[in-house]
């Protein structure tokens, strides 16, 4: 191959801004009432690719017509919301194991997938560090819509304890593959 010859393309992620400006505009022309929330939710799916998150919104929209909600988006994508993983957050700072099982149960019963919630849990606690060491971190965790409630939720926990929850929580969902 001879470089001079060759065409370069730097991909890079789409920000997740852009991401949901232009999912909102094409729900605008298609006349289709979406809740920010919910569209927000579908571009941190899409991990940074628009092709992805257009798809996604087409699903989503064929699946529930002309009104994009955010249980609706978490029903067809099997996604967990946040606030399951703060109760769970919760229950893991409390050291109440019995209201930890209680969470986890229901998760499974609503047909939600052990590794995918292990991931997002890995996540969640990511995050949570990040937010605790890195000044001007928001920016950086897509996942978290409202920061400041994060911060509350994540507040009984220590920079060791974080550093703890998220080493164990790699070697059980790599354990979790076998």
């Amino acid at each position: 191959t001879i470089i001079s010859r060759c065409q370069r393309f730097d991909f890079r992620r789409v920000p997740l801004e852009e991401q949901v400006a232009r999912l909102s505009l094409i729900c605008e022309k298609e006349q289709v009432a979406a809740e920010p929330e919910a569209l927000q939710y579908v571009a941190r799916l899409s991990d940074g690719g628009m092709r992805d998150a257009l798809s996604l919104l087409d699903q989503v929209i064929a699946y529930t017509g002309d009104r994009v909600t955010m249980e609706e988006v978490l029903a067809i994508t099997g996604g967990i919301g946040m606030e399951s993983f703060g109760k769970l957050a919760s229950a893991i700072a409390g050291q109440d194991a019995g209201a930890a099982l209680a969470i986890i149960e229901q998760l499974m019963q609503e047909g939600k997938s052990a590794e995918k919630c292990m991931e997002n849990l890995l996540y969640y606690f990511r995050d949570a560090l990040m937010l605790k060491l890195v000044p001007n971190a928001e920016e950086w965790t897509d996942r978290i819509t409202d920061v400041a409630a994060f911060r509350d939720q994540i507040g009984a926990f220590s920079n060791e304890q974080l550093f703890g929850i998220i080493d164990v929580l790699n070697r059980y969902q790599t354990e979790m593959k076998y």
